[in-house]
């Protein structure tokens, strides 16, 4: 787990909270630097409480930030 990715995208404006939630556990996945992040849409899932397909839009959201 990477404490500074989980506080980067604490910090990040503009995204609406579920968004952020599948963000912070792409980020509990990184290295310090941010690379390596790779957790399975099911594993984001579980972490936020959505189905894989709710988790999906939320990830094209994430990428056009």
């Amino acid at each position: 787990m990477s404490i500074e990715q989980v506080s980067l995208a604490l910090n990040t404006s503009g995204l609406d909270p579920t968004t952020k939630l599948v963000l912070i556990g792409l980020a509990n996945h990184s290295h310090r630097d941010g690379t390596n992040s790779y957790p399975s849409v099911a594993t984001l899932a579980g972490y936020v409480g959505l189905s894989t397909r709710s988790v999906q839009y939320h990830l094209r959201k994430i990428q056009e930030v």
